[in-house]
């Protein structure tokens, strides 16, 4: 009755209490089985996504059950085992969806880096040309030419491009850096989750 309204810690009592009466009672541990993996009816059994045979009840119902009650048992154990494996399949491609994704955001970020760095060396090339120019004009001729003003105006205005394209780059290459960190903590902690998950699957009960 605790069973079907859901009251898993009142059967569990129960079931203690008449194991303590009789630690023979096959039923009993099965019912016990039952409200550790949150099973309403015996066919649920088979859906626990942690096996079976990792339950001290399971344990204990096959080993005092009749050999009918024993193999319907075993089914309900290899139903969970195959239950188990197709959720650790899918929390492995989930997290090595979000290992693929971060290696592409790290892939990315160096490719912001390195756009940031090239602008920032073209600034640096045209300022050291426009002074080269000022430098030559006024050592040969004495004097600023219009050729030579023409070259330092356009000079000028590509360096202040390339300055404002710099500063988005790195500013971009910042940003991103951040979101490529956010994506490392997530990893780490769906990481982290899914090797508790495993130990608690792995663990006895």
């Amino acid at each position: 009755m605790h069973l079907e309204v859901n009251r898993y810690a009142d059967a569990l009592q129960c079931c203690d209490r008449s194991l303590d009466i009789n630690p023979r009672n096959t039923e009993a541990y099965i019912l016990k089985l039952m409200a550790e993996t949150h099973s309403t009816s015996r066919d649920m059994l088979g859906k626990s996504i942690k096996p079976l045979e990792k339950y001290d009840s399971y344990k204990k119902a096959v080993r005092f059950a009749m050999p009918d009650v024993q193999k319907e048992l075993s089914v309900y154990n290899q139903q969970s085992i195959a239950q188990f494996q197709a959720e650790k399949n899918r929390r492995i491609a989930e997290l090595e969806q979000k290992g693929t994704d971060l290696n592409l955001q790290y892939k990315e970020l160096d490719e912001r880096r390195n756009r940031a760095e090239s602008t920032h060396f073209w600034v640096s090339m045209h300022i050291f040309f426009i002074i080269l120019v000022v430098v030559f004009s006024i050592l040969l001729a004495k004097e600023l030419k219009v050729g030579s003003v023409l070259f330092i105006v356009v000079g000028v205005l590509l360096l202040r491009l390339f300055r404002k394209r710099a500063l988005e780059n790195e500013s971009f290459a910042y940003n991103y850096s951040h979101t490529v960190q956010e994506s490392e903590s997530v990893y780490e902690q769906s990481k982290k989750e899914f090797d508790e998950w495993m130990r608690e699957m792995n663990s006895d009960c």
